[in-house]
């Protein structure tokens, strides 16, 4: 064997060296401990090739720079995501052997794992094209959880079922801001929506513009929704993940999936690469069916009312097309045998009965949920088993918790309520009380909220100065603790002590559930903390804060049919939710701001000196303020005093005069003074105040003739990014 020298060696690792840092950039390299993992997901087009030193750098040029040319951020080939990957046959045949790549380089596209097709050397850089996009086009119609529309896809994908579509430009800064929204709620909602004949895409009109100018799209980003073809509306919500989830509820409900004999019956024209909209056969898609000796029940809703009178049941609202409902229904009839004698399980077919589902504000499935009387518990946990049966027992107070030191601090940094029967030093049950209490916990499914306690440590925590000799029941709400002072035997008057008390007035937000309150009203006035409080002391800034809330309850604001809701947080956690805010925005913490859901932005301020004061009137002018969309951030507060200042310079420049030591009064003129003609600053601005109205003319006229043109009752501006 011929022996390298070392110079032939260096120019061969150099290469090396080199490859990899190409490769590295634009095609993974795939080792044989992880290539059927890593394809398992996705769409993949790999090059098996074998190669000891630089010879895949020499024939796999073309290869190579086509990965280069599908990662460009804005080329066409953008939106399509094929991964490309390298593997050397040289590191195991079995592999190579498997998919049958003896002759090397072979080019294999792979589907979620699947081998979809292949093509084998000689290939030039259109062949290796031509499959990367067969792979992509095979993927997009039948796996992608967003789907992308080219024109010559766009008429036959769109013509059965019902779309929900996005139309862009890759360079808009709005479409940009829009697309994490739009990837999670699509990557959230495929499965789901799929299974509802329901799909979501994206249409590129930088890229295709003839198709979007045919839909009218006149503002990027614009989502249109379609139904067998039918351009329906425009979604003209804020575009943000939870308002996306909301509108694809209404979608939901007022296009329920086809049936079986529709599905059947569509066009026999339909291109394969289209997905058709079909509902599962029973057989296929339907939940786990209980056995026999199951304690699981099927919900009549003729008896409904009558067995919610009784006591309290636990319903799963489902639909046999949903994927989740089918995963979790092997779950939910074991939950069924474990609560078995101790609270009845139920299951209702929202898809053979939608009407009573929506009856009951069913808006997405699986719905879990405990129902007494007039009263109602989502369960919104882990779907575990075990989970399951602790909320229903805890509900029901068939297992009442033993509250512990942890606990009590996680429920009180939270600000979530609880109720607590503290049993006293003298451990001896107060019957009535326990008794009644249980009663009015029952009526209004609170016992998940109850604990007890017999800790003598604890209940001095609690109870402070009071006795904590008899037992007594208490309430956590707001970071505050209530004890009941009304009649022990009375069990309608503590149900209306706990319906006071169940529910905090103020909201704790962090940064993980801020999402889920951001758009439920039009303002959100928030109590800012310090990150500081480590006792289970109510910090006094909540007092004005809570009676602001009350009053406002009352107000003539609340009636104006705008909609504020109370809320407290921290400074970290607040600014995690916002960047742009820190500390320094607020004169002190504890401070107060005001969020409207329209622009996104947090308001300290009442003019732009003064920022919003906690007191109870302070707080209430600021929200009035804030409906007449008068408050200020930070920004407009320095905006508005730099302004401010310009204008006192420029006042003092011009009365800078000399004066001189003896005041002489000058003579008196008899003679009428003459105006002076109109500055040139003056021409400039009636000038640009014509062309103002003049523009405002042309907008109207667009925007009516826009409106006639799209025929679907809703204005429409002409740029919207």
């Amino acid at each position: 064997m011929a022996i390298s020298s070392p110079s032939s060696l260096l120019v061969s690792l150099l290469a090396l060296l080199s490859l990899n840092s190409l490769l590295a950039q634009k095609v993974i390299y795939l080792g044989k401990d992880n290539f059927t993992q890593t394809i398992s997901d996705g769409k993949w087009l790999v090059n098996f090739d074998s190669f000891d030193d630089i010879q895949p750098l020499e024939r796999s040029q073309d290869f190579t720079a086509l990965a280069s040319e599908w990662g460009l951020r804005y080329g066409p080939n953008t939106p399509k995501n094929v991964t490309f990957g390298l593997f050397n046959c040289n590191d195991s045949s079995d592999i190579c052997s498997k998919y049958k790549a003896s002759e090397t380089p072979a080019f294999l596209a792979f589907s979620r794992g699947e081998l979809f097709d292949k093509i084998q050397s000689p290939a030039d850089k259109d062949a290796i094209s031509g499959l990367a996009n067969k792979l992509f086009q095979h993927y997009n119609s039948n796996y992608a959880s967003n789907v992308v529309l080219h024109a010559d896809t766009f008429p036959q994908f769109i013509k059965n079922g019902t779309w929900f579509i996005k139309f862009y430009s890759p360079k808009c800064g709005y479409s940009r801001r829009l697309a994490p929204h739009w990837v999670k709620m699509t990557n959230f909602l495929h499965e789901e929506a799929k299974n509802n004949g329901i799909r979501f895409a994206e249409f590129d009109c930088l890229a295709e513009s003839t198709v979007c100018n045919k839909q009218l799209v006149d503002g990027y980003p614009t989502l249109f929704l379609y139904n067998n073809g039918t351009q329906i509306e425009e979604y003209l919500d804020v575009n943000e993940f939870d308002s996306l989830v909301q509108y694809y509820q209404k979608i939901k409900k007022r296009f329920p999936v086809a049936s079986d004999k529709q599905s059947i019956d569509s066009s026999p024209a339909q291109s394969t690469s289209a997905p058709i909209t079909t509902k599962p056969s029973s057989t296929e898609s339907s939940p786990t069916q209980p056995s026999p000796t199951s304690a699981l029940k099927v919900l009549d809703k003729n008896k409904f009312d009558d067995l919610i009178k009784e006591k309290p049941i636990f319903i799963k609202f489902f639909s046999p097309t949903c994927s989740h409902c089918i995963s979790l229904a092997p779950n939910w009839i074991k939950l069924a045998d474990e609560l078995k004698g101790k609270v009845d399980v139920y299951e209702f077919d929202c898809l053979a009965d939608s009407d009573f589902c929506n009856k009951n504000n069913i808006s997405g499935y699986p719905t879990l949920r405990m129902v007494y009387n007039d009263q109602k518990v989502d369960y919104m946990a882990e779907r575990e088993v075990a989970l399951m049966k602790d909320f229903a027992l805890k509900t029901t107070l068939s297992d009442i918790s033993i509250l512990d030191k942890p606990t009590l601090i996680e429920k009180f940094d939270s600000g979530n309520s609880m109720f607590i029967y503290v049993k006293g030093s003298t451990n001896t049950a107060d019957f009535d009380l326990f008794k009644h209490t249980k009663d009015a916990m029952m009526k209004s499914l609170s016992g998940n909220l109850f604990y007890q306690t017999n800790d003598l440590e604890l209940e001095k925590l609690i109870l402070k100065e009071s006795d904590p000799k008899t037992p007594k029941l208490v309430a956590l709400q707001d970071q505050k603790f209530y004890i009941y002072k009304g009649e022990p035997k009375d069990s309608t008057i503590i149900s209306e002590w706990i319906k006071i008390h169940k529910s905090p007035l103020i909201t704790k937000f962090d940064s993980k559930s801020f999402w889920r309150v951001a758009y439920s009203g039009n303002y959100m006035v928030t109590l800012i903390l310090p990150d500081d409080n480590k006792s289970l002391e109510r910090n006094s800034a909540f007092d004005p804060v809570l009676d602001a809330a009350k009053e406002y309850k009352t107000s003539q604001l609340s009636k104006s049919g705008i909609k504020a809701d109370f809320y407290w947080t921290t400074i970290s956690e607040l600014t995690k939710v916002q960047r742009s805010i820190s500390a320094t925005d607020f004169a002190k913490l504890p401070a107060v701001a005001i969020r409207s859901t329209d622009t996104g932005k947090f308001y300290s301020y009442l003019d732009a000196n003064d920022h919003i004061k906690l007191d109870k009137g302070s707080i209430l002018s600021a929200l009035k303020l804030a409906f007449e969309g008068k408050l200020f951030d930070q920004s407009d507060a320095n905006k508005q005093n730099n302004n401010q200042n310009k204008n006192k310079n420029e006042k003092a420049a011009d009365l800078k005069v000399d004066i001189p030591n003896e005041k002489i009064p000058e003579p008196i003129s008899t003679e009428p003074k003459k105006t002076e003609s109109s500055s040139f600053f003056g021409k400039v601005f009636s000038f640009f105040g014509y062309i103002i109205a003049i523009s405002i003319i042309i907008f109207t006229v667009i925007t009516l003739y826009k409106k006639y043109a799209r025929n679907r009752g809703s204005f429409l501006p002409i740029y919207k990014g």
